[in-house]
């Protein structure tokens, strides 16, 4: 969830900056980033189907009431 893609956001900067300082390569810190903020991105374009989608009432639950 949001949560860890936040957290992978934190620690995919966190990350950057301490490869940059020590002259590290930094390609797994910005998978995390990267990762991070594709589930953020995701996950609230999947709120949005699911708002745009659950606001109507389907016509089986329609016949059932």
């Amino acid at each position: 969830g949001i949560p860890m893609a936040v957290g992978a956001i934190v620690m995919g900067v966190k990350g950057r900056q301490r490869a940059q300082m020590r002259g590290l390569p930094a390609g797994v810190p910005t998978a995390g980033l990267v990762l991070g903020i594709a589930a953020i991105v995701l996950s609230f374009l999947w709120i949005l189907a699911f708002l745009a989608l659950g606001s109507g009432e389907s016509s089986a639950l329609g016949t059932i009431r």
